[in-house]
């Protein structure tokens, strides 16, 4: 079975963006950044992650990933 699950810190370091910068350009409070780094998130705002991907030049494909359970 596969389990979806937020690779942005992954991401962030690749792309060699602060957490706080993300906050700062995104307009995310950095708890709910630290949320979405951590996989504690019910739901993924699509808004949010449409302003993460353009911010960081990157599609949903690269943020979202299954992986085998």
């Amino acid at each position: 079975m596969n389990k979806l699950y937020i690779d942005l810190e992954n991401v962030l370091e690749e792309k060699g963006v602060s957490k706080n910068r993300l906050c700062v350009n995104c307009s995310l409070q950095r708890t709910q950044l630290n949320n979405y780094c951590k996989n504690k998130v019910r739901g993924v705002d699509l808004t949010i992650l449409g302003r993460m991907c353009a911010y960081l030049e990157c599609t949903p494909n690269d943020i979202l990933k299954f992986k085998e359970e």
